[in-house]
C-alpha cells in the first residue's frame, strides 16, 4: 500500500494494499509467503530505524537545534503534537483504524474469492486471453500497414 502511494497515488495504494491484504490472508500460497516476508522485513527496518533514532537521540538533537534557532517554532510543534496525540487517544483512532482494516480485509477477501469463483465458472480468463489476442493481432496488422504505406 505504501509503495502504491509513493508510485501511483491513493488509487494504486488502495489496490496494492487490498491485494497485499488478500494475499497475506492465504495460508499455502507462495505469494502469501512472499507478502508476509516483505511485511516482516519492513517492520524490522522500521524497528531498526526507530532504535537508531533513540540510540543517537536524534529527536532530542533536532528539538535542541530547532529550539536554538526558533523557540516559537518548537513551542508550536510541541503544542500541535500534544493536541493531536490527545485527540487521537480521546477518539481511540488506532483501535478504530485497526477494526476498520480488519472488516475491510474480511470483506475484500470474500469479494475476491467470489470474483475468482465467478471468473473460473464463466471462463473469464479464456475470454480475456482471446480478446487480448485479437487486439494484439489487429494492432500488429495496423502497424504493418502503417509501415508498408511509408
Amino acid at each position: 500500500g505504501a509503495a502504491g502511494l509513493v508510485l501511483g497515488g491513493p488509487v494504486l495504494a488502495a489496490i496494492l494494499g487490498g491485494t497485499t491484504n488478500y494475499l497475506a490472508r492465504k495460508d499455502v500460497d507462495a505469494a502469501s509467503e512472499a507478502v508476509k516476508g516483505v511485511a516482516e522485513k519492513g517492520i524490522g527496518v522500521y524497528n531498526y530505524v526507530g532504535k537508531l533514532l533513540v540510540d543517537n537521540d536524534v529527536t532530542g538533537k533536532l528539538r535542541t537545534a530547532i529550539g536554538k534557532s526558533n523557540p516559537e517554532t518548537l513551542d508550536t510543534l510541541e503544542s500541535t503534537w500534544n493536541t493531536v496525540s490527545d485527540k487521537a487517544d480521546e477518539l481511540a483512532v488506532a483501535d478504530i483504524l485497526a477494526r476498520a482494516l480488519g472488516v475491510t480485509g474480511d470483506a475484500l477477501e470474500k469479494i475476491v474469492d467470489a470474483a475468482l469463483v465467478y471468473a473460473d465458472e464463466n471462463g473469464v480468463a479464456d475470454k480475456v486471453k482471446a480478446a487480448s489476442g485479437e487486439a494484439l493481432t489487429k494492432a500488429k496488422a495496423a502497424a504493418d500497414q502503417a509501415a508498408a504505406s511509408k
